[in-house]
This record gives structure tokens, C-alpha cells and sequence, in this order.
């Protein structure tokens, strides 16, 4: 604290004298500093100023050998600094300020193609935050590499393949992953129904197909008494495994046709580039 001294002066004579003295003691600069976090490598942190708490302005900041005149303090990378702050008296303090991490960096990973008839080559891709500079692709075998954002894999087994790309940065950490699938026939398949009810119930109400590797699919029907009610053709289907509806029981005039048993003939090219020919009969039901 600042204090007011009595200096009593007595020379060989005895003669005294008696004065003031006040000692001044300035208080420590105390700033309150407000951290902003680093973003997972995409952008750096930094220190900016709160308030001034105690002490004489200006002030002069300080990391290590480095002199900052004024707040705030950017390009920080993540850690805990120790800032010095130096006042127009002369005091000094010092505190640590911690520059956190938050994550808020993704990363997409991309198969192609992501279906096929095996041995099946896939290249796959990865984009995401510009601060990503690791990458670890699992490719759901057993095998995986590491540190590329393209790369390329062959499945030479039949199988649905789960694919999990990882990346961080060395710096950050924050790790960010994606998930997708590959599936891998042995050939193309198509399964046909010998019922449906298109009556608007939600059930069933399509002649569906369930396909794996196939590409294009054109379907035929024809009524009892031979004269085709039905023709469509579907092509470039993407999806490696689905149902995918054929016939929603309808007449070429939007009327739904009759009950009864219709004769269906359905060819089909798979992503093997084979041709599939199946034909049957099936049943219509429009009651609910």
C-alpha cells in the first residue's frame, strides 16, 4: 500500500528537522484476457482484452521474446500461453492463458462406383476442412491405408463392404470420420413376386423387384389373353441393392387393371453387363 513516512534529520549539533515522505506503490497491471479457441486447424486462436483491471496505461503484452503494444494477440496455435503485461510504471505480472480446440471440421468420403460384380476395383475420394492432413481408410476387409485422400482398393470376394475414412490433423488431433458401403455380387440377382395388391393401402401395392447389380430392367405384361397391358424400361439404376418397383398395376389409360393373373416378361442387364430374361405369371388383387 501507499504510505506517508515522518523522517526525523538530527546533525552533530542536535539540531533536528522533520519532513514527509510518501512511498507510492502502484498496483500490478491485472487485464482480464478472453481466449478465443483454435478450429481444429482451420484457423488459429487468439487473445483478445476484456477489461482493464488495475494498472497505468498503455500497456505492453508480451509472449516469450515477443512484444505485443495492443490486444488482440492472433495466430495462436492451440496451448497455454504465459502473457506478460507490462504497465506505464514499470509493473509487471504475468498469467496463462489457454488457447483451447473446438472441432468443427468434417470430412466426406466418396466410392466409385459403389456396387458391382466382383473382382470389383473402387477408387475412393475424401474431401473436408482444409485443415485435415491425415487420412486412414479402413476399407472393411481386414486391409486399410493410410495417408492419402485418394486412393483405390479391389474387392475380389462378394460381400457388403462398410468403408471408414479417418482424418485428423497432426497438430490438432480432432479426428473427424464418414462411413459408407460398398456391395460387392457375385452376380447380378432379381427376385420377382407372384402377388400384389395395388389398392392405395401402403402394402404392397406395386409389382416389385428386388435387384442387386442390376443396371437396366424392362417389363412386359400382358393380360390372360395375350395383349400387352404394361410396357416400361428403367435404366442407370444406381443403387447397388433395392426394391424397386415395376408396375403399379395400371392399364396404359391410368385405369388399374382387373383382378386376375397376368403374364409378366421382365429382361434385365446387370452391371456385369449380362442379359437376365425371367417370365411368370402373377397375381392381382385390388381388394383392400
Amino acid at each position: 500500500n501507499t504510505t506517508t513516512y515522518q523522517v526525523v534529520g538530527t546533525d552533530l549539533n542536535g539540531c533536528t528537522d522533520t519532513t514527509s515522505i510518501t512511498v507510492i506503490v502502484n498496483p500490478l497491471p491485472e487485464v482480464w484476457m478472453i481466449p478465443a479457441p483454435s478450429d481444429c486447424g482451420d484457423t488459429t486462436g487468439s487473445i483478445a482484452l476484456g477489461a482493464t483491471i488495475a494498472g497505468t496505461g498503455p500497456f505492453v503484452y508480451a509472449i516469450g521474446s515477443a512484444t505485443y503494444n495492443n490486444l488482440p494477440i492472433n495466430n495462436l496455435f492451440p496451448g497455454v500461453y504465459t502473457v506478460t503485461t507490462t504497465d506505464a510504471n514499470g509493473c509487471v505480472s504475468s498469467q496463462p492463458v489457454n488457447i483451447g480446440v473446438i472441432n468443427s471440421s468434417f470430412v466426406s468420403a466418396v466410392a466409385s462406383p459403389a456396387f458391382g460384380i466382383y473382382p470389383l476395383p473402387v477408387n475412393f475420394i475424401s474431401s473436408g476442412s482444409s485443415g485435415l492432413n491425415n487420412f486412414f481408410w479402413d476399407f472393411g476387409t481386414g486391409s486399410a491405408t493410410a495417408n492419402t485422400e485418394l486412393t483405390s482398393y479391389t474387392y475380389t470376394s462378394p460381400g457388403t463392404y462398410t468403408i471408414v475414412l479417418t482424418a485428423w490433423n497432426d497438430f490438432w488431433g480432432c479426428a473427424v470420420y464418414d462411413t459408407i458401403t460398398v456391395v460387392v455380387a457375385e452376380q447380378a440377382m432379381l427376385t420377382l413376386p407372384n402377388v400384389f395388391t395395388p389398392n392405395s393401402d401402403g402394402t404392397n401395392d406395386d409389382f416389385t423387384a428386388t435387384i442387386i447389380g442390376v443396371k437396366t430392367i424392362k417389363t412386359e405384361i400382358f393380360s390372360r389373353w395375350g395383349n400387352r397391358v404394361f410396357e416400361g424400361e428403367q435404366t442407370n439404376i444406381t443403387s447397388a441393392s433395392q426394391d424397386l418397383p415395376l408396375w403399379d398395376g395400371k392399364a396404359a389409360n391410368g385405369n388399374v387393371c382387373a383382378e386376375g393373373v397376368y403374364y409378366y416378361v421382365v429382361t434385365a442387364i446387370g452391371y456385369d453387363t449380362k442379359d437376365y430374361n425371367f417370365s411368370g405369371f402373377v397375381h392381382l388383387f385390388n381388394s383392400k
